[in-house]
């Protein structure tokens, strides 16, 4: 999940590139195929600003031809690449960028992200292992390099990276969320309480994405220290965040079950499996509450519904909803 921070530094990588790029060109030494590489790249990049993909494609593929060696072209054409969803494309630009130069540490930590974005998490530590840079990269830089290490099960590698972080305002709620998720991986979860409770309240800005990955999360932590009314509330945050999710309403059915409120039990079930009618779990824990105080009908029409489902089944799915978002978070 990208923050701020890394979203400026990002941004100004690419917009800026075709500036470097000119002089750069201009100050080498006179050759007319350099400057018309340039030129080319940065009609290329006029192009892609405007919305016109294609052609800024085939003109900065024309750059690379008149000037293989430029690593900033291929990291623009990586770019476009990717916008136009051709993602092996715009890996392998960024690759031939970090191997034309290995020091241009920009190009590495978008080609980890990239990596990131497609699940492979080995490729983007390979790539971050080198001596990291210093500032405005380094931040990003083990961010991006914890991330990986989460994902990868190296929690306690995972944890110095974020640890080294928690001074960063911009990355105040991620950075708690994640090393909220390694305390809870190594069942320390009243330390994951707080971590998460810092997460929920920095992070609960207009358009995060992430905020109901938060909320769950925290939830999670509360349910394991059975504290029902507390995690209740943060499953309701999580499912009004995101309401497609069931997740969160089976949660929240959970605590309330557990609390003794079979009606709140029931209206959180019946809006699990309203969010998603084929959410198995929700199904079967509402036929039993609807048999016991609720609608015996409605729970033999249930009960018809999951059909063979063993007990052991319905525990295994139930186990997963005990796994945090924190370990399928989306990293872009």
């Amino acid at each position: 999940m990208h923050c701020p921070q890394e979203n400026r530094i990002y941004a100004t990588r690419v917009t800026n590139c075709m500036v470097f790029l000119v002089l750069a060109c201009l100050c080498a030494p006179a050759q007319e195929n350099r400057r018309s590489a340039s030129d080319r790249a940065e009609q290329a990049w006029q192009a892609y600003e405007a919305g016109q993909l294609s052609s800024a494609r085939d003109q900065l593929r024309q750059a690379i031809d008149l000037n293989p060696a430029q690593p900033l072209f291929r990291v623009m054409l990586a770019e476009v690449a990717w916008s136009l969803k051709d993602f092996d494309a715009a890996i392998q630009q960024l690759e031939k960028a970090v191997r034309l130069d290995p020091e241009d540490f920009s190009a590495r930590l978008i080609l980890a992200r990239r990596y990131q974005a497609q699940n492979r998490d080995l490729d983007a530590l390979r790539v971050l292992a080198v001596p990291p840079p210093r500032e405005p990269l380094l931040t990003s830089w083990r961010f991006c390099r914890g991330f990986s290490l989460f994902r990868s099960g190296r929690i306690t590698a995972a944890k110095r990276e974020f640890s080294a972080l928690l001074k960063v305002p911009d990355l105040e709620a991620p950075v708690h969320f994640f090393l909220g998720g390694i305390a809870y991986r190594q069942n320390h979860f009243e330390e994951a309480s707080l971590h998460f409770a810092r997460a929920v309240l920095a992070g609960n800005v207009p358009g995060n994405r992430a905020f109901n990955a938060y909320t769950y999360d925290y939830g999670l932590a509360l349910f394991k220290l059975g504290k029902y009314a507390e995690a209740s509330a943060q499953f309701l945050q999580s499912a009004e965040r995101f309401p497609r999710d069931p997740l969160p309403w089976m949660m929240r059915g959970r605590c309330e079950q557990k609390l003794g409120n079979y009606a709140s039990a029931i209206q959180a079930y019946e809006e699990s499996v309203r969010s998603n009618p084929n959410f198995e779990p929700a199904y079967y824990q509402l036929a039993r509450l609807h048999q016991q105080y609720g609608d015996p009908r409605r729970a033999e029409a249930l009960f018809q519904r999951v059909g063979a489902l063993t007990q052991a089944q319905v525990d295994r799915q139930e186990a997963n909803a005990l796994h945090l978002k924190t370990e399928d978070a989306p990293h872009p």
